[in-house]
């Protein structure tokens, strides 16, 4: 099955698509694949979003690798009104809807 990228972000020198079946809940973390893109070369990287919603915190994860990578980087605080909050913004939302905290 074909993977369907939804285009949640759009710059005159960016394009960001998430893929929502990727969406996963490992340790009650909310992740998702994104794939960021040029405007001039549409394809590129890409990467895991994992999100600890309650604190505003992120840490990106290589996709290919998911999340069972042996050393995982630290969290990052999340910059307000960034691309990467909107991402959270999406993630944390269904992570909601399917009961998580």
């Amino acid at each position: 099955m074909a993977t369907e990228w939804e285009k949640i972000i759009q710059t005159k020198q960016e394009v960001i698509y998430v893929d929502s079946d990727s969406f996963d809940q490992t340790d009650n973390l909310p992740s998702m694949i994104v794939k960021h893109a040029r405007t001039k070369q549409p394809s590129g990287p890409l990467l895991r979003y994992q999100f600890n919603c309650s604190q505003h915190l992120f840490r990106t994860l290589e996709a290919t690798n998911g999340l069972k990578l042996t050393t995982k980087p630290s969290f990052k605080p999340i910059q307000a009104n960034s691309q990467v909050q909107q991402i959270e913004s999406l993630t944390c939302q269904i992570h909601k809807m399917l009961g998580g905290s």
